[in-house]
């Protein structure tokens, strides 16, 4: 299974039709007749019910339509966030009840005017917990206490 196939199914299932399905994803029809059948033959049932004329989604095509439009919604939102020049998703940040309650508000509302598709998930805790949330990946970043390393000593 490819995108390729996805997108070709769906066209399938919006028109009903291989020859105006196959003109909306640009191929021939005995191209998109090909692919359509091996997509079934992967996925070990008939996606279509075959009409004269016409094609209608069988049962497990209605639930297969679901899944194809989540993934390929999914892949061009994967590809529009790499794409991008600007900054953007998700940044986990951790970090003290006081500091979150006092420094970071003013700090992240600046951040936020100047990136606006970044969006901030904050966690608060003690440190240890903070650290471990950075260590384990679950966190991007934290604001702590204790000893200063960035000496060296």
């Amino acid at each position: 299974m490819d995108l390729t196939q996805l997108e070709m199914f769906n066209a399938v299932a919006e028109t009903g039709s291989i020859t105006q399905a196959a003109a909306k994803v640009h191929r021939v029809p005995s191209n998109l007749t090909t692919r359509i059948r091996q997509l079934e033959a992967d996925l070990g049932v008939d996606l279509f019910i075959r009409e004269s004329q016409r094609l209608r989604l069988s049962p497990a095509g209605h639930n297969f339509l679901r899944y194809s439009q989540q993934i390929l919604a999914l892949v061009d939102e994967a590809r529009m966030v790499v794409a991008g020049d600007e900054p953007q998703g998700l940044f986990s940040l951790g970090a003290l009840e006081s500091t979150a309650a006092v420094r970071i508000p003013a700090t992240l509302a600046g951040y936020n005017q100047r990136y606006p598709k970044i969006q901030f998930a904050l966690s608060t805790g003690p440190s240890g917990t903070m650290l471990e949330g950075v260590l384990e990946g679950r966190l991007n970043a934290a604001f702590v206490d204790g000893p200063d390393y960035s000496s060296g000593s």
